[in-house]
């Protein structure tokens, strides 16, 4: 059977690690924050960064937008110079107040920029190419037909671009779940509809493949 190596108390969410073994947690924590909207206000997206050769807490950041509404840490990701890029889902009393906020974090967890994506945007999972290339899978629009979307963290400057916005041919509303492929193609998986689909697609449309989930 195997062995437990280290333990370490942290919120459930999204766990990913990094160049040099250390393991990001991306989660949503509740904190008592009365008399702002009336959505959900207590929720605070919560990353951390934890020691992945003992467990210890490297650093921990809870966040709450400029919103000041409803947030969700989505997603995580660290690339070989040390610098984490964090994805929080920011909400507001309308839909139309939806948006993705990007923070990148130095290596000792100090923030560092705070970019949005534009408001009608959701994201729901993030990866690290093995080119250290970081990528947003997730939804573009606020109302039917929505739209699958990617987007590319500029790993300088922080700033989410869209990289592809596309129902690539078979009702893509939406990407849950996104992995990325050397060539910078990408497996994901979409919902539409309770539907659960697999999939391989890339830029301008292209569609590989897809099946049933």
């Amino acid at each position: 059977c195997g062995t437990e190596l280290w333990s370490t108390q942290t919120t459930t969410g999204r766990v990913e690690t990094m160049p040099g073994g250390d393991v990001l947690v991306a989660s949503t924590v509740l904190i008592p924050n009365p008399g702002n909207c009336w959505l959900g206000g207590d929720t605070h997206a919560y990353f951390a960064r934890i020691d992945g050769s003992n467990g210890v807490l490297a650093w921990s950041d809870t966040y709450k937008s400029p919103l000041d509404c409803i947030d969700n840490g989505k997603g995580i990701a660290g690339i070989a110079n040390g610098r984490v890029f964090a994805v929080d889902q920011a909400g507001g009393e309308h839909a139309e107040f939806s948006r993705i906020w990007v923070l990148s974090y130095d290596a000792a967890g100090n923030l560092l920029t705070e970019e949005d994506s534009g408001h009608g945007q959701s994201a729901y999972d993030v990866t690290r190419g093995a080119d250290d290339r970081v990528w947003i899978g997730g939804q573009h629009g606020l109302f039917a037909p929505e739209r699958g979307a990617i987007w590319e963290i500029d790993t300088v400057s922080g700033q989410p671009t869209q990289f592809e916005v596309s129902y690539w041919g078979i009702d893509i509303w939406d990407i849950r779940a996104i992995d990325v492929f050397a060539n910078h193609e990408f497996a994901i998986v979409t919902n539409q509809n309770q539907n659960q689909r697999i999939a391989r697609v890339g830029a301008n449309d292209q569609l590989a493949w897809s099946l049933p989930a």
